[in-house]
């Protein structure tokens, strides 16, 4: 008799569980449309979406087309996260421009070199390698600001087509002795 309740019990909780997410699934769904409306709009606002689609499914919405930059790609998956019931965003823009790789690493190197020079992030140290588009940082900053600022860059150069950021921030103890180091460096004393 103890089995055949443990049994009915079982069987209602699984019943019950399988409801809960049969309901869940439904109620997403039924947003899609106003879901589809509301990411129309969004993406009509800003002529660099033009070439972005949307196709919301159970309140996750398939972003497809293409964009100039690496940025625009986020941007988008930004704006369109904001909207009301969207359960998640799935972005497969492509992003249309093209640089060979020799040229972007050279231009890349070269901002990341003024952005240092520029910015009081003369102790950061961010290299760059590009392969089929794809740029991938690595080295050590002082400070988030100057990690920041590197992958900003990155993002908004034409021809980068994704961004892997490894750029490590130093602990706030070893980049102020390096900054110490640098700044208050002994003087070489002569005497006679």
């Amino acid at each position: 008799m103890k089995h055949m309740w443990k049994s009915v019990a079982l069987f209602l909780a699984v019943a019950l569980l399988g409801t809960g997410l049969l309901a869940e699934t439904t109620s997403a769904a039924r947003y899609d449309n106003a879901i589809q409306a509301k990411v129309a709009q969004k993406l009509a606002d800003k002529k660099e979406f033009r070439n972005v689609k949307a196709s919301p499914e159970d309140g996750i919405v398939t972003l497809s087309g293409t964009v100039e930059l690496y940025q625009q790609k986020l941007d988008a998956t930004k704006k369109v996260r904001k909207i009301a019931d969207v359960q998640g965003v799935r972005n497969l823009i492509a992003v249309s421009t093209t640089v060979p790789d020799v040229e972007l690493m050279a231009k890349l190197e070269r901002k990341l070199y003024y952005d240092r020079i520029g910015y009081d992030n003369v102790f950061n140290f961010v290299d760059v390698s590009v392969k089929d588009g794809v740029a991938t940082l690595s080295g050590e900053t002082r400070t988030d600001v100057g990690r920041d600022s590197a992958v900003d860059l990155v993002n908004r150069t034409p021809g980068v087509k994704d961004v892997v950021n490894n750029v490590r921030v130093a602990p706030a103890r070893s980049s102020m002795i390096k900054f110490a180091g640098a700044r208050f460096a002994p003087s070489i004393v002569i005497r006679c």
